[in-house]
C-alpha cells in the first residue's frame, strides 16, 4: 500500500534592518515592514486498503491451461488508495514459490470495493499454488495426456533402489542369468494411489517373442501431480547367444492409458 505524505508549509519571518553610520539630529533608520506569517495544510486523510478475496478455479485442463484469477480489494479510508502486489506461483512439493514479473495493480476509491480479473499461464501440469499478498489458493492443472511417461530404460543386473536404472546398467549378459529390465517413469497422481501393470516381453533377432513377465503394482503415496519413480522387472536371459530386445509396457489400470519403450541387449 502506498500512502501519500503531507506537509505544512509555514512562512518564515523576514526582518530587515537598514542604516548607515554618521546619522545626526532627527535622522532615523528606515524600517522594513514585517510580512505576516502564513501557513497551508492539506485536510486529507489516509487510505486503508485490505485484500478481501482471491479466487481461482479448482481445476483447469491442458492445452488451455490459463488460470483465471479474481481479487477483491476494499478501501475503508477517507481517500483513494493504490493497491499493488506481486503474484506468486509454484508447483506444490517441487520447490519454492516464484514471484511473477507482473503485479496486480488497481486504484480503490474511498469507502469502496474494487475487483479485478487477470489470467495466469500455469506453464505445466500438477497442483499449482497461487499467492497474492497473504492469501493463497490451490488449482489443479490437469495434463492433456495423464498416461505414465517412460523416462529411461536399461538392462540391469538387478533393482533394489532408485538410481539402479543408471548405476547397474549393462549391455551384455551371459545366457540363463537373472537380470532385470529397469524403468524410470513419471506417474500422474490424483488420488494418492498408483496402480500400474508392468509387462516385459523378450524378442529374438527374428522378432519372435520368446518370453514375457507381467505383474501389477499398487502403491499408496502422498505425491501430488507428476512424480518420478523407478522399478525393475526381473527375468532370466535367453540361453542362446545373440541379439535380443526387450519391450516394456506400463499401463495405468485406473485409466487404461499406457506407454512403451524397448531395450536392445546381447547374450554372450
Amino acid at each position: 500500500m502506498r500512502r501519500r505524505s503531507y506537509c505544512a508549509v509555514v512562512g518564515c519571518l523576514l526582518t530587515g534592518v537598514a542604516g548607515c553610520s554618521g546619522l545626526t539630529g532627527n535622522q532615523s533608520e528606515a524600517e522594513t515592514p514585517t510580512p505576516p506569517a502564513t501557513s497551508t495544510s492539506t485536510p486529507e486523510g489516509e487510505p486503508e486498503l485490505s485484500l478481501e478475496e482471491l479466487s481461482v478455479p479448482a481445476r483447469v485442463e491442458q492445452p488451455n491451461a490459463d488460470v483465471p484469477i479474481r481479487i477483491e480489494v476494499q478501501n475503508t479510508g477517507s481517500v483513494e488508495g493504490f493497491f499493488s502486489e506481486p503474484i506468486g506461483r509454484g508447483i506444490l512439493d517441487k520447490g519454492d514459490i516464484e514471484l511473477e514479473p507482473a503485479e496486480i495493480e488497481l486504484s480503490v476509491p474511498p469507502g469502496n470495493k474494487v475487483t479485478k480479473s487477470i489470467t495466469l499461464d500455469a506453464s505445466g501440469s500438477g497442483f499449482v499454488e497461487i499467492r497474492v499478498g497473504s492469501l493463497k489458493r490451490k488449482v489443479l492443472v490437469f495434463p492433456r495426456d495423464p498416461a505414465p511417461r517412460i523416462r529411461a530404460t536399461s538392462l540391469i543386473t538387478g533393482w533394489s533402489q532408485y538410481g539402479d536404472v543408471a548405476s547397474k546398467s549393462i549391455q551384455k549378459v551371459e545366457g540363463e542369468t537373472e537380470v532385470a529390465l529397469g524403468v524410470r517413469y513419471y506417474y500422474w497422481h490424483i488420488d494418492g494411489l498408483q496402480d500400474l501393470q508392468f509387462s516385459a516381453s523378450i524378442y529374438n533377432s527374428d522378432n519372435q517373442r520368446i518370453g514375457v513377465t507381467e505383474f501389477g503394482s499398487d502403491v499408496i503415496t502422498d505425491d501430488k501431480g507428476w512424480a518420478v519413480w523407478e522399478r525393475g522387472i526381473p527375468f532370466v536371459s535367453p540361453q542362446e547367444p545373440g541379439e535380443y530386445f526387450a519391450e516394456l509396457v506400463l499401463r495405468d489400470r485406473k485409466s487404461g492409458a499406457a506407454s512403451s519403450a524397448s531395450v536392445v541387449f546381447t547374450v554372450v
